[in-house]
């Protein structure tokens, strides 16, 4: 499927044959003349492949909007356009295309941005509470990951061995065990997946269990409840400083 791209221009005319550029070059074209509109679109349609957005516009500016959608989507590439972007900071990781500029170097500056799109994320997510697990799988899903779902130790192992995965987040203490029991998949998964980002979860986390979770091979150990987004913020993080 071709890529999903949000387009932000306050613009009219520009908005409009940029929308027509990128349609024209097979990519999905999202169009808002702001940054309110454009969280709505992202509310209903997102997750996005790219921004692509004017840096200067009524309301909030472009860097202001990408760092709210990334907050929401880690790791969402950025495109600004600006013919005056001046000394406004724009996030790590973004490209600016400055204005004004052809057709055909907008529609190449979006192809390099979404050059470096590999294949899709795969995270492994252990929990006994289906409640947890859920729409943990849902959320990740929407960022664009592949999600497996475990919720004993067996079936975790079998899916480590049978896949790759950048990301794996655990439950220390599955029910049906009574104990540490994540620190077996955390095992398994070191074994056949080295380079996965590992992130445990637990109610009841001393300071002991973190210490030996870590020297098992966790990335990191959180108390629930953790919030998603900033768990998915830490993910992206952990995986930026491997190579799975």
């Amino acid at each position: 499927m071709s890529a999903l791209i949000l387009l932000v221009e306050d613009d009219r005319s520009l908005r409009g044959v940029a929308a027509e550029a990128l349609t024209a070059s097979g990519f999905r074209v999202h169009a808002a003349p702001d940054a309110d509109t454009a969280r709505d679109i992202w509310t209903e349609y997102g997750p996005f492949d790219l921004l692509v957005t004017d840096v200067v516009m009524p309301g909030k500016t472009g860097p202001e909007l990408a760092v709210e959608l990334r907050a929401l989507q880690p790791a969402l590439p950025v495109l600004f356009m600006s013919g005056c972007a001046g000394d406004a900071q724009l996030p790590e990781g973004s490209v600016l295309l400055e204005k004004p500029f052809t057709l055909a170097s907008l529609v190449q500056a979006v192809s390099q941005q979404l050059a470096p799109a590999c294949r899709a994320r795969r995270a492994l997510l252990v929990d006994d509470e289906v409640s947890i697990s859920t729409p943990m799988a849902r959320y990740f899903r929407r960022l664009g990951f592949t999600t497996d779902v475990a919720s004993e130790v067996e079936e975790a192992a079998a899916l480590a061995l049978h896949h790759h995965y950048d990301l794996a987040i655990l439950d220390l203490r599955l029910t049906r065990w009574g104990g540490g029991e994540g620190l077996q998949v955390v095992d398994e998964l070191r074994k056949s997946n080295r380079g996965a980002a590992i992130v445990m979860l637990s109610a009841c986390v001393d300071e002991a269990a973190e210490r030996e979770a870590k020297q098992r091979g966790a990335d990191a150990v959180l108390r629930k409840p953790y919030p998603l987004p900033a768990l998915a913020r830490l993910a992206f993080e952990l995986m930026g400083t491997r190579i799975a």
